[in-house]
């Protein structure tokens, strides 16, 4: 499943959709990435790669 974690260094938020297990997990990678991150949120993406498809297939 696609998730997609929030976080900030500095003064900079960012945020990445990665497939993971679960939230946990990926807030886990996140942080094993970049040490320096708080961890804004951890949710579930938006959208999954059949939904993706169906809305480019339904372009105009």
């Amino acid at each position: 499943m696609l998730y997609t974690v929030g976080y900030r260094i500095d003064e900079t938020s960012e945020h990445v959709t990665i497939e993971a297990e679960d939230a946990l997990e990926a807030a886990k990678f996140v942080k094993s990435e970049n040490p320096k991150a708080s961890i804004t949120y951890s949710r579930p993406a938006n959208y999954d790669e059949r939904g993706a498809e169906d809305a480019a297939a339904s372009g105009p």
